[in-house]
């Protein structure tokens, strides 16, 4: 199966482009659940095969049997015999014969037709989990996220002085406690400490419910365009 563009997903996936033999390359995501899935239904299916072929070699035996049950008694039909008991005493003693010579290999016979048996179910999400685990995939494929408190709280304060350096933050402070403020401009600072506030209280969140896409922008709130204008003026 021809597959590209692996990566993982923030849940331990793998997302690709695989090339399906029925509707060509289409996005798909391998779960370790699907996996388990599959190989549940890939074992029930193979359990399946192998009672089918040996009830089939049960059924060779018999056939076999029954085959050279017909020769002998047609040869019996054709000998003369004392009574019925030693016709039938002459049929047994050769149904005997066969069967201490019968030679059939059940278990060869199994394997053969198990080993040529070609599953014929989905194995998609297994065929990718265990591509991403050799060495030339794991040389493209990102790895997976991985939860940390100190990385929120970093990635929480960055944002913040991306917006308001310290130096920022300090002259504005200094400008509020002599009154240089304009009413517009404090109106702008004490929604820029809200902000800040909004940030910290989402870093709180983001660390308790330990997410790993922490650098995705949905998750942080806006910043009000009047706090940009304060920040720029100073």
């Amino acid at each position: 199966m021809d597959i590209k563009d692996l990566s993982y997903t923030a849940t331990g996936g793998i997302d690709c482009t695989l090339n399906h033999p029925s509707y060509g390359w289409i996005p798909y995501t391998a779960t370790l659940q699907e996996a388990e899935r599959e190989a549940s239904e890939y074992n029930l299916a193979r359990a399946a095969f192998i009672d089918d072929v040996n009830s089939l070699a049960e059924e060779k035996i018999a056939e076999d049997r029954n085959a050279r049950l017909a020769l002998v008694t047609a040869a019996a039909d054709v000998e003369e015999f004392e009574s019925d008991e030693a016709k039938q005493s002459s049929i047994n003693e050769q149904m005997e014969a066969f069967d201490a010579e019968y030679i059939f290999d059940k278990e060869a016979y199994i394997e053969a037709k198990v080993g040529a048996w070609q599953y014929d179910g989905d194995m998609f999400s297994t065929t990718v989990l265990e591509l991403a685990k050799t060495e030339d995939v794991a040389a493209y494929v990102e790895a997976p996220a991985v939860f940390s408190e100190d990385a929120i709280k970093a990635e929480c304060e960055k944002r913040i002085t991306d917006v308001m350096s310290k130096n920022s933050q300090t002259n504005m402070t200094a400008a509020l406690a002599a009154e240089r403020l304009t009413i517009a401009q404090t109106e702008a600072f004490n929604r820029g400490l809200d902000w800040v506030q909004s940030m910290r209280s989402v870093s709180s969140s983001l660390i308790e419910n330990e997410v790993v896409d922490y650098e995705n922008d949905s998750h942080w709130p806006l910043v009000p365009s009047s706090v940009i204008e304060l920040v720029e003026a100073f």
